[in-house]
């Protein structure tokens, strides 16, 4: 456990954190990390980073009273009250690379790719995480 925090706390903490719909989101080449209630999501690669993020469809429920959804959560069946996002602008080529390996080392729940995990493993993970963060 304490290795995998360390992985992430490298891999992530020079990272650039915007808002969902933030203007702010380049158009340039480069990894991104979506964060559902503070936990780790979903990880995902672009050349384009603003048209990719805007492809995941985000958009509140009811005027953000019962927080957010996109397509990927909907995926999971998941309904997160906070979402964040954070990217990095890297070397075209280079960016597919990154993503394959933090998804290999740090495995979010609705990322299949690289993992070897069926959707039915990622939904119940991806309902795992949500409860437990419901918790909290």
């Amino acid at each position: 456990m304490f290795v995998l925090s360390f992985v992430y706390i490298i891999y992530m903490s020079n990272w650039i954190e915007t808002g969902v719909f933030g203007k702010d989101i380049p158009r340039k080449v480069g990894v991104y990390a979506i964060y559902f209630d503070g936990s780790l999501a979903y990880i995902g690669s672009s050349i384009n980073l603003f048209n990719r993020l805007r492809g995941h469809g985000f958009w509140p429920i009811f005027g953000n009273k019962l927080g957010y959804t996109c397509r990927i959560a909907n995926r999971a069946g998941w309904h997160p009250k906070t979402i964040r996002v954070k990217y990095r602008l890297i070397r075209e080529g280079d960016h597919l690379s990154l993503e394959y390996r933090l998804i290999k080392r740090l495995r979010p729940p609705l990322n299949l790719f690289g993992t070897h995990r069926t959707r039915a493993e990622m939904r119940r993970e991806a309902h795992n995480l949500q409860a437990r963060t419901a918790i909290r």
